[in-house]
Protein backbone atom coordinates (compact mmCIF):
# COMPACT_ATOMS: atom_id res chain seq x y z
CA UNK A 1 0.00 0.00 0.00
CA UNK A 2 1.58 3.28 -0.90
CA UNK A 3 1.95 5.92 2.23
CA UNK A 4 -0.68 8.84 1.18
CA UNK A 5 0.75 10.97 4.08
CA UNK A 6 4.28 11.08 2.94
CA UNK A 7 5.58 14.58 2.12
CA UNK A 8 5.99 15.88 -1.57
CA UNK A 9 9.41 15.37 -2.82
CA UNK A 10 12.11 18.11 -2.35
CA UNK A 11 12.29 21.16 -4.38
CA UNK A 12 8.58 20.27 -6.03
CA UNK A 13 7.90 22.73 -8.60
CA UNK A 14 4.74 24.63 -8.31
CA UNK A 15 3.61 23.44 -12.00
CA UNK A 16 3.81 19.61 -11.41
CA UNK A 17 3.81 17.87 -13.72
CA UNK A 18 2.75 13.93 -13.93
CA UNK A 19 6.26 12.73 -15.98
CA UNK A 20 7.96 14.85 -12.59
CA UNK A 21 6.08 13.30 -10.18
CA UNK A 22 6.55 9.87 -11.43
CA UNK A 23 10.38 10.27 -12.00
CA UNK A 24 10.18 11.70 -7.95
CA UNK A 25 9.09 8.13 -7.30
CA UNK A 26 5.66 9.25 -6.38
CA UNK A 27 3.16 6.48 -8.03
CA UNK A 28 0.21 7.02 -9.75
CA UNK A 29 -2.12 6.32 -6.92
CA UNK A 30 0.35 8.96 -4.47
CA UNK A 31 -0.64 11.54 -7.50
CA UNK A 32 -4.42 10.81 -7.34
CA UNK A 33 -4.90 10.79 -3.46
CA UNK A 34 -2.65 13.88 -3.53
CA UNK A 35 -5.66 15.15 -5.71
CA UNK A 36 -8.53 13.69 -4.29
CA UNK A 37 -6.94 15.18 -0.75
CA UNK A 38 -7.65 18.95 -1.85
CA UNK A 39 -3.16 18.82 -1.49
CA UNK A 40 -2.43 19.19 -5.26
CA UNK A 41 -5.15 20.61 -7.68
CA UNK A 42 -5.32 20.34 -11.45
CA UNK A 43 -4.30 22.79 -13.78
CA UNK A 44 -4.66 20.64 -16.45
CA UNK A 45 -4.89 16.92 -17.49
CA UNK A 46 -1.40 15.64 -16.24
CA UNK A 47 -0.78 18.81 -14.04
CA UNK A 48 -0.99 19.99 -11.26
CA UNK A 49 0.05 22.74 -8.03
CA UNK A 50 0.03 22.59 -4.81
CA UNK A 51 -3.48 23.97 -3.44
CA UNK A 52 -2.03 26.51 -0.59
CA UNK A 53 -0.30 28.77 -3.19
CA UNK A 54 -2.92 31.37 -2.90
CA UNK A 55 -1.72 31.68 0.58
CA UNK A 56 1.64 32.27 0.34
CA UNK A 57 1.61 34.76 -2.87
CA UNK A 58 0.25 37.46 -1.06
CA UNK A 59 -1.53 39.27 -3.96
CA UNK A 60 -4.76 40.44 -4.28
CA UNK A 61 -7.50 39.21 -6.99
CA UNK A 62 -6.29 40.38 -10.30
CA UNK A 63 -2.85 39.07 -9.59
CA UNK A 64 -3.85 36.07 -8.62
CA UNK A 65 -6.38 35.51 -11.93
CA UNK A 66 -2.82 36.69 -13.76
CA UNK A 67 -0.84 34.20 -12.38
CA UNK A 68 -3.93 31.66 -12.59
CA UNK A 69 -3.76 31.97 -16.46
CA UNK A 70 -0.06 31.62 -16.68
CA UNK A 71 -0.21 28.43 -14.95
CA UNK A 72 -3.15 27.23 -17.24
CA UNK A 73 -0.60 28.53 -20.23
CA UNK A 74 2.46 26.29 -18.96
CA UNK A 75 -0.04 23.59 -18.90
CA UNK A 76 -1.70 23.77 -22.47
CA UNK A 77 2.04 24.91 -24.06
CA UNK A 78 3.37 21.15 -22.07
CA UNK A 79 0.56 19.50 -23.73
CA UNK A 80 0.83 21.11 -27.34
CA UNK A 81 4.48 21.92 -27.87
CA UNK A 82 4.31 22.58 -31.37
CA UNK A 83 2.39 25.70 -30.87
CA UNK A 84 3.25 29.08 -29.68
CA UNK A 85 1.62 31.08 -27.49
CA UNK A 86 -0.19 34.29 -28.52
CA UNK A 87 -1.94 36.57 -28.11
CA UNK A 88 -3.39 38.22 -24.36
CA UNK A 89 -1.90 34.59 -22.99
CA UNK A 90 1.58 35.88 -24.28
CA UNK A 91 0.89 39.35 -23.12
CA UNK A 92 0.30 37.95 -19.85
CA UNK A 93 3.55 35.36 -19.86
CA UNK A 94 5.48 39.03 -20.35
CA UNK A 95 4.31 40.87 -17.94
CA UNK A 96 2.39 43.10 -20.67
CA UNK A 97 -0.98 44.65 -19.03
CA UNK A 98 -4.34 43.54 -21.02
CA UNK A 99 -7.03 45.70 -20.06
CA UNK A 100 -9.85 43.99 -21.65
CA UNK A 101 -9.61 41.43 -18.58
CA UNK A 102 -8.14 38.02 -17.97
CA UNK A 103 -8.79 35.69 -20.78
CA UNK A 104 -11.23 32.43 -19.91
CA UNK A 105 -9.09 30.62 -22.23
CA UNK A 106 -5.47 30.40 -23.26
CA UNK A 107 -4.74 31.26 -27.01
CA UNK A 108 -2.24 29.02 -28.96
CA UNK A 109 -0.57 30.12 -32.39
CA UNK A 110 -1.64 26.22 -34.40
CA UNK A 111 1.68 25.64 -37.02
CA UNK A 112 0.73 25.61 -40.61
CA UNK A 113 -2.01 22.92 -41.25
CA UNK A 114 -2.80 22.14 -37.89
CA UNK A 115 -6.55 22.27 -36.77
CA UNK A 116 -7.37 25.65 -35.44
CA UNK A 117 -11.37 26.72 -33.41
CA UNK A 118 -11.67 26.40 -29.60
CA UNK A 119 -11.74 23.02 -27.39
CA UNK A 120 -12.32 23.32 -23.56
CA UNK A 121 -9.72 26.26 -22.27
CA UNK A 122 -7.52 26.80 -25.10
CA UNK A 123 -8.17 28.77 -28.20
CA UNK A 124 -6.47 27.38 -31.32
CA UNK A 125 -5.62 30.27 -33.86
CA UNK A 126 -3.93 30.74 -37.43
CA UNK A 127 -0.85 33.17 -37.75
CA UNK A 128 1.93 33.50 -39.89
CA UNK A 129 5.36 34.05 -37.84
CA UNK A 130 8.34 35.01 -39.23
CA UNK A 131 11.40 33.51 -37.08
CA UNK A 132 12.31 36.80 -35.72
CA UNK A 133 8.32 36.54 -34.00
CA UNK A 134 9.18 33.75 -31.85
CA UNK A 135 10.89 33.23 -28.35
CA UNK A 136 11.86 29.31 -27.73
CA UNK A 137 10.45 28.32 -24.76
CA UNK A 138 9.71 26.14 -23.14
CA UNK A 139 6.76 27.42 -23.53
CA UNK A 140 7.47 28.98 -26.89
CA UNK A 141 5.86 32.35 -27.10
CA UNK A 142 5.67 35.32 -29.28
CA UNK A 143 8.22 37.96 -28.44
CA UNK A 144 6.92 41.66 -26.72
CA UNK A 145 6.76 43.13 -29.68
CA UNK A 146 5.07 40.61 -31.68
CA UNK A 147 2.78 40.03 -28.84
CA UNK A 148 1.98 43.73 -28.27
CA UNK A 149 0.78 44.11 -32.08
CA UNK A 150 -1.33 40.95 -32.35
CA UNK A 151 -3.11 41.97 -29.47
CA UNK A 152 -3.21 46.04 -30.20
CA UNK A 153 -4.84 44.86 -33.87
CA UNK A 154 -7.69 42.65 -32.29
CA UNK A 155 -8.43 45.31 -29.34
CA UNK A 156 -9.87 48.26 -29.04
CA UNK A 157 -7.94 51.18 -29.16
CA UNK A 158 -7.40 51.38 -25.30
CA UNK A 159 -6.27 47.77 -24.71
CA UNK A 160 -3.69 48.18 -26.98
CA UNK A 161 -2.16 51.74 -25.56
CA UNK A 162 -2.81 50.38 -22.03
CA UNK A 163 0.07 47.73 -23.35
CA UNK A 164 2.24 49.64 -25.14
CA UNK A 165 2.55 52.56 -22.11
CA UNK A 166 3.61 50.06 -19.65
CA UNK A 167 5.39 47.58 -21.61
CA UNK A 168 7.89 50.99 -22.58
CA UNK A 169 7.33 52.26 -19.67
CA UNK A 170 8.83 49.03 -18.08
CA UNK A 171 11.50 48.26 -20.26
CA UNK A 172 9.10 45.21 -21.54
CA UNK A 173 9.41 46.48 -25.44
CA UNK A 174 11.38 48.00 -27.71
CA UNK A 175 10.20 51.10 -29.84
CA UNK A 176 12.22 50.64 -32.50
CA UNK A 177 11.53 47.30 -33.01
CA UNK A 178 8.08 48.02 -32.53
CA UNK A 179 7.73 50.50 -35.49
CA UNK A 180 10.04 47.61 -37.53
CA UNK A 181 7.95 45.19 -37.21
CA UNK A 182 4.28 47.11 -37.99
CA UNK A 183 5.92 48.56 -41.37
CA UNK A 184 7.01 44.80 -41.67
CA UNK A 185 3.23 43.61 -41.30
CA UNK A 186 2.20 46.45 -43.87
CA UNK A 187 -1.43 46.85 -44.45
CA UNK A 188 -2.69 43.73 -42.69
CA UNK A 189 -5.81 43.32 -40.91
CA UNK A 190 -5.80 45.45 -37.81
CA UNK A 191 -2.72 47.55 -38.17
CA UNK A 192 -4.09 50.71 -38.85
CA UNK A 193 -5.77 50.00 -35.25
CA UNK A 194 -2.09 49.11 -33.81
CA UNK A 195 -0.23 51.93 -35.78
CA UNK A 196 -2.70 54.77 -33.54
CA UNK A 197 -2.06 53.14 -30.57
CA UNK A 198 1.70 53.70 -30.91
CA UNK A 199 1.27 56.95 -32.01
CA UNK A 200 -0.54 57.97 -28.54
CA UNK A 201 2.40 55.63 -27.09
CA UNK A 202 3.86 57.97 -23.69
CA UNK A 203 5.88 57.14 -20.42
CA UNK A 204 4.45 59.34 -18.57
CA UNK A 205 1.12 57.78 -17.98
CA UNK A 206 1.55 55.79 -15.14
CA UNK A 207 -1.44 53.46 -14.64
CA UNK A 208 -4.07 51.36 -17.41
CA UNK A 209 -6.77 53.76 -16.22
CA UNK A 210 -4.90 56.92 -17.56
CA UNK A 211 -4.21 54.54 -20.83
CA UNK A 212 -7.84 53.81 -21.10
CA UNK A 213 -9.03 57.80 -20.47
CA UNK A 214 -6.43 58.63 -22.99
CA UNK A 215 -7.82 56.27 -25.80
CA UNK A 216 -11.13 57.68 -24.19
CA UNK A 217 -10.35 60.91 -25.11
CA UNK A 218 -9.19 60.53 -28.58
CA UNK A 219 -12.24 58.42 -29.77
CA UNK A 220 -14.66 60.94 -27.79
CA UNK A 221 -13.06 63.72 -29.75
CA UNK A 222 -12.19 65.51 -26.45
CA UNK A 223 -8.74 68.09 -26.32
CA UNK A 224 -5.56 66.20 -25.06
CA UNK A 225 -4.28 67.36 -22.29
CA UNK A 226 -1.27 68.00 -21.01
CA UNK A 227 0.25 64.77 -18.52
CA UNK A 228 1.35 64.59 -15.16
CA UNK A 229 1.77 68.65 -14.52
CA UNK A 230 3.25 69.79 -11.29
CA UNK A 231 0.77 72.79 -9.99
CA UNK A 232 2.13 75.78 -8.03
CA UNK A 233 1.14 78.22 -5.95
CA UNK A 234 1.99 82.09 -7.01
CA UNK A 235 4.84 81.81 -4.89
CA UNK A 236 6.03 79.19 -6.66
CA UNK A 237 5.22 76.40 -3.85
CA UNK A 238 4.43 73.13 -5.20
CA UNK A 239 0.91 72.34 -4.49
CA UNK A 240 0.01 69.54 -6.80
CA UNK A 241 1.21 67.05 -9.73
CA UNK A 242 -1.94 66.11 -11.28
CA UNK A 243 -3.01 63.48 -14.12
CA UNK A 244 -4.36 65.66 -16.58
CA UNK A 245 -4.60 68.91 -17.14
CA UNK A 246 -6.17 71.77 -19.63
CA UNK A 247 -4.22 74.69 -19.12
CA UNK A 248 -6.23 77.26 -21.07
CA UNK A 249 -9.36 75.83 -19.25
CA UNK A 250 -7.88 75.83 -15.46
CA UNK A 251 -9.31 72.17 -15.29
CA UNK A 252 -7.60 69.34 -13.88
CA UNK A 253 -8.86 66.18 -14.22
CA UNK A 254 -7.76 63.26 -12.05
CA UNK A 255 -8.51 59.04 -12.65
CA UNK A 256 -9.03 57.48 -9.60
CA UNK A 257 -8.35 53.15 -9.73
CA UNK A 258 -9.79 51.26 -6.63
CA UNK A 259 -6.52 51.02 -4.80
CA UNK A 260 -5.50 54.65 -4.96
CA UNK A 261 -7.16 55.69 -1.41
CA UNK A 262 -6.39 52.63 0.94
CA UNK A 263 -7.23 55.31 4.08
CA UNK A 264 -9.49 57.27 5.62
CA UNK A 265 -6.03 59.41 5.92
CA UNK A 266 -5.60 59.06 1.88
CA UNK A 267 -8.82 60.44 1.85
CA UNK A 268 -8.44 63.62 3.66
CA UNK A 269 -5.33 64.39 2.10
CA UNK A 270 -6.53 64.13 -1.22
CA UNK A 271 -9.16 66.43 0.00
CA UNK A 272 -6.89 69.01 1.02
CA UNK A 273 -5.00 68.55 -1.91
CA UNK A 274 -8.10 68.85 -4.48
CA UNK A 275 -9.23 72.53 -1.82
CA UNK A 276 -5.98 73.70 -2.80
CA UNK A 277 -6.11 73.05 -6.54
CA UNK A 278 -9.68 74.80 -6.70
CA UNK A 279 -8.62 77.84 -4.13
CA UNK A 280 -5.97 78.43 -7.19
CA UNK A 281 -8.92 78.60 -9.59
CA UNK A 282 -8.59 75.01 -10.86
CA UNK A 283 -11.82 73.24 -11.58
CA UNK A 284 -10.54 69.79 -11.35
CA UNK A 285 -13.16 66.50 -12.33
CA UNK A 286 -12.53 62.65 -11.19
CA UNK A 287 -13.70 59.31 -12.82
CA UNK A 288 -13.51 56.06 -12.96
CA UNK A 289 -13.09 53.18 -14.88
CA UNK A 290 -16.92 52.68 -15.00
CA UNK A 291 -17.07 56.47 -16.25
CA UNK A 292 -14.87 55.68 -19.68
CA UNK A 293 -18.22 53.12 -20.26
CA UNK A 294 -20.61 56.19 -21.56
CA UNK A 295 -20.45 60.06 -23.06
CA UNK A 296 -21.11 61.58 -19.84
CA UNK A 297 -17.62 62.17 -18.73
CA UNK A 298 -16.98 63.44 -21.92
CA UNK A 299 -19.81 66.64 -21.79
CA UNK A 300 -17.49 67.38 -18.73
CA UNK A 301 -14.20 68.21 -20.91
CA UNK A 302 -12.74 70.91 -23.13
CA UNK A 303 -13.88 69.06 -26.55
CA UNK A 304 -11.02 69.17 -29.42
CA UNK A 305 -11.32 71.57 -32.32
CA UNK A 306 -11.86 68.98 -35.67
CA UNK A 307 -13.03 72.09 -37.63
CA UNK A 308 -9.67 71.25 -39.79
Amino acid sequence: MPRYADPDPVRTPLLITREWALASGLTRDQIRQRVRSGRWEVVARGMYRRSQWRESCGLDEHALARIEHVHKVAAAAHRNPECVVGFDSAALLHGLPVASGIPPSVTLIAPDGAWTGRRPGIVMRRLTLGMDDVLEGPPRVTTPERTWLDLARVSPLGVGLAAVDAGLRDGILDGNAMVARLTALGTARGCRKAAEALLHASLLRESVLESLSWAYFVERSVQLPEMQVKVRDQAGRFVARVDFLWRARRLVGECDGRMKYLSADDLYREKRREDALRALGFGVVRWGLGDLGTGTLASRLPRADTSG
